[in-house]
Order: structure tokens, then C-alpha cells, then sequence
């Protein structure tokens, strides 16, 4: 399977552990903090991320649909991004993703951050500018938090319900 790992439904069928519907799946199962991982070791090729996620505990809520507006990007060429990268691999990356989209491919959820008030995107820079650029104002986004208090502010302000790693089940979209 092409950049993900399988996910065995039962009946002989198979998903890509790397898909939204496998993510809301997971989530629905309480095993979503399952998926981050499993993402971000495989298709997400992140393992530092993951590794860092794993050194505290982490609430994660989603996948839900959201407005795109308010994510931040923490990777790409430009000089305040915190991540650099070269501007004509950012550029083509970009360009296929939007040709996908465009050709009816589903994206993977976004993986962001959310502390005091504000969005940083960890996961899916690319995905967003392409979604940007295609005028596309909303998507899935799978939100983690450090913190009770950023828990209870992301809920009362976006809703859902949490999924901090196997503790609670539910689905939030």
C-alpha cells in the first residue's frame, strides 16, 4: 500500500491507516492518539514529531471539519517559517497536491496545535497552501493540546469532544 500501513477492518478488508477515514475510525474507537502515530511514523515520515507528542501527555480531538483561516504554517520557504524549506521543492509539492484535489483526491486530516487561543499547523504544510490556493476554506484538522486549560478552552469555543489517547471515546466531527 503506497505510503501507509494497513488497517485490517474484519471481512477480508483493508484501508490505509494514512486516510481521514481511518483517522475517524480510530477516533471513534478512542484510539485516535493511535493514529497520530501511526501516521507520523509512516506516510507523515515525522518520527521527531511523534517521538516529542510522546513525551507528555497529549489531548487529541477530532478529525472535525474546520475554517482553515486560523491555522498557522511552520514550514515553508519563507524566512519567518520555522522550518525552511527549499522554495521550488515547497512549490512543486504544492502544485501536485492541488492537481490532486482537483482530480477528486481526498487529503489527509491536518495535524495542528492548539495553545493559548492560537493554531500552529505541526503537520501539513504543503496540504494547506494547497487548499489555500484553491480557495478551499475548510478542512479536517486533528487538534492536540498540552494542557486541561487549552482542552477546556479549545471545547468551549470549537466544541467536539476529546480524545486524550485511550482514556475517553467518542467521535468529534
Amino acid at each position: 500500500m503506497k505510503g501507509g500501513r494497513p488497517l485490517f477492518l474484519g471481512d477480508g478488508k483493508v484501508e490505509d491507516l494514512n486516510s481521514l477515514s481511518a483517522a475517524l475510525r480510530m477516533a471513534g474507537a478512542g484510539e485516535l492518539e493511535a493514529w497520530v502515530h501511526g501516521y507520523l511514523l509512516s506516510a507523515g515520515r515525522n518520527p521527531a514529531f511523534s517521538e516529542g507528542l510522546r513525551r507528555e501527555k497529549r489531548y487529541y480531538l477530532g478529525p472535525m471539519e474546520m475554517e482553515l483561516e486560523g491555522l498557522e504554517r511552520c514550514c515553508g520557504p519563507e524566512p519567518e517559517m520555522e522550518y525552511r524549506v527549499d522554495a521550488a521543492g515547497f512549490e512543486a509539492h504544492v502544485a501536485e497536491l492541488q492537481r490532486a484535489v482537483l482530480a477528486g483526491a481526498g487529503l489527509r486530516a491536518l495535524i495542528a496545535n492548539y495553545h493559548a487561543g492560537e493554531f500552529v499547523l505541526n503537520d501539513g504544510n504543503h496540504r494547506l497552501e494547497a487548499l489555500r490556493r484553491l480557495g478551499i476554506r475548510r478542512g479536517w484538522v486533528v487538534v492536540w493540546v498540552s494542557s486541561e486549560q487549552d482542552r477546556q478552552a479549545f471545547l468551549s469555543q470549537y466544541g467536539g469532544r476529546p480524545h486524550p489517547g485511550r482514556e475517553e471515546h467518542g467521535l468529534s466531527v
